[in-house]
């Protein structure tokens, strides 16, 4: 992102062409203030959409990797259980 320094010689002829030339000037700098935002806009839309997608996939390996916190049973089941056959 550029920033335009811009200067101005006042002509003695008449204040009107300055109020002109400024009036130009200030336009120009809106216009391209205008478009740097949009620009500024978008990749922060394609930032955010990347990061959105970057947190699905970590909670996806998170939970492929490291599971439920707590493993449970069906209350269905009566009794003893017995870890070996």
């Amino acid at each position: 992102m550029a920033v335009k320094f811009l200067s101005l010689q006042t002509n003695s002829t008449s204040n009107n062409n300055v109020e002109v030339d400024v009036n130009n000037i200030l336009l120009q700098l809106l216009e391209s203030q205008t478009e740097t935002i949009k620009e500024l806009q978008r990749a922060n839309q394609a930032l955010n959409q990347e990061v959105h997608l970057l947190n699905e996939k970590l909670g996806y390996f998170t939970d492929r990797f490291f599971g439920h916190s707590k493993e449970t049973i069906d209350s269905q089941v009566t009794g003893q259980l017995n870890l070996f056959s």
